[in-house]
């Protein structure tokens, strides 16, 4: 019975001849020809990879509505987001009601028409005419001075009134803001100037001076958050769909079949689908942001390298959602719809659309399960805060734990159905 002698030798018994006289043996054991099967296989596993990718790299840029989608989503869909939507309204189309027609009244018309988030375009001569402006849409806002604003002010009891178009709630509220604030400096003005005329000593003691700072978007401009925050989101999109995508494509081309007689294991197919695509998506989101942060004068305070590195880690975790979304999906158009039914709700919980804490409680908890929500402050922390790793370590190790959980239960499940 064989057993071991020490290192590099191996020794046994044998019974020489007819005699029970056990003789020993020893023979040195190559250890350079026991690797070499085992260097071979690595080797041909790595030529087997890398054939599939070269295939899953010529498929994809040969598939034009793949490149096309690819291009609108990174170059062309940030910019116009950032450019067509905002929290900012302008050119607010407003119409003013004068009954009083007095220096007062006509002043406070004036600040209006010196706001730019308001436009002037009806001076209207009765109330039927105003009710037919709000109701054809014409006016979003109305302003109402009654006939002694004047009168009234001089007694410290001056009051308009505004009327808005609500069948848009979003527009509305932020319409009549902008009104108010007009409206209440106005009044602080006049409250100034009436105390001056009395005691001018006491003006001073009276004013609050408020000083704001904001940071890190000094002046709070929305092309610094809509264009990054579509962009991150677009992200994860393609990182679900195309390995979706790709898998089922086989699977109508009826190609999956001949993958799974060939001499290849599934890990490795899988490597193959995965990688071009990884390399694919996280060479667009760097050319991307570069291409975003140009456009809108983004600055880039933290690492890109850093950036880099946790969007990897992201990906992890879309194409894992990506694996589970083929498994599920028998043709391109249930992958399609199955993606969105997955990333609608998870783009929700991320706070991208509606801030977290604005959220009922039980859906705060909820998006704690959401890879998005740690992403998006992973990236903007690092793009306009420029923090590192000793801030962002709770958001990376929750990141991490999703991407290793959610891939290896992706591919482990494609595996199965594969064998």
């Amino acid at each position: 019975m064989p057993g071991h002698l020490f290192e590099g030798y191996w020794t046994g018994i044998s019974l020489a001849g007819g005699t029970h006289t056990p003789r020993l043996y020893g023979r040195r054991i190559d250890h350079d020809r026991l690797a070499a099967p085992a260097h071979a296989e690595v080797m041909l596993m790595k030529r087997r990879v890398l054939a599939l990718m070269r295939k899953e790299f010529i498929q994809l840029f040969r598939d034009k509505m793949i490149l096309i989608i690819l291009g609108y989503a990174f170059f062309v869909d940030p910019i116009a987001v950032g450019v067509a939507l905002t929290f900012e309204l302008k050119h607010i189309p407003m119409a003013v009601y004068d009954q009083d027609r007095t220096a007062r009244s006509r002043e406070l018309i004036a600040h209006f028409g010196e706001a730019r988030n308001f436009e002037l375009l009806y001076t209207l001569e009765s109330q039927e005419e105003l009710d037919r402006r709000l109701t054809r849409g014409e006016a979003l806002l109305a302003l109402i001075i009654p006939p002694d604003f004047a009168h009234q002010v001089q007694r410290g009891r001056g009051k308009v009134q505004l009327l808005v178009d609500g069948s848009n709630s979003n527009a509305a509220l932020l319409a009549l803001n902008y009104a108010s604030k007009i409206i209440a400096e106005y009044s602080h003005r006049i409250g100034v100037e009436a105390i001056s005329s009395v005691s001018p000593g006491v003006v001073s003691a009276l004013i609050i001076q408020n000083d704001v700072r904001i940071w890190y978007n000094p002046n709070a401009l929305s092309d610094w958050f809509m264009p990054l925050s579509e962009l991150f989101g677009i992200i994860m999109m393609v990182a679900v769909l195309l390995p979706a995508a790709a898998i089922v494509r086989e699977k109508e081309a009826g190609t999956i079949e001949q993958l799974l007689v060939a001499p290849i294991r599934p890990r490795e197919l899988i490597a193959a689908k995965l990688l071009p695509m990884f390399v694919v998506i996280l060479l667009g989101l760097v050319v991307s942001l570069l291409w975003v942060r140009g456009f809108f004068h983004i600055p880039m305070v933290g690492s890109l390298g850093l950036f880099v590195a946790l969007s990897a880690l992201f990906l992890l975790s879309c194409f894992g959602l990506g694996l589970f979304v083929s498994l599920i999906s028998r043709n391109l158009q249930q992958a399609l719809i199955g993606t969105f039914f997955i990333l609608f709700p998870l783009m929700f919980l991320s706070g991208m659309m509606v801030p977290i804490h604005s959220m009922p409680i039980w859906l705060q908890y909820l998006s704690y399960l959401s890879p998005l929500r740690y992403y998006l402050e992973i990236a903007f922390w690092i793009t306009l805060k420029g923090v590192g790793l000793s801030v962002l370590w709770p958001q990376v190790v929750v990141l991490s734990v999703m991407g290793v959980v959610l891939l290896t239960m992706g591919a482990k499940r494609l595996r199965m159905v594969m064998a």
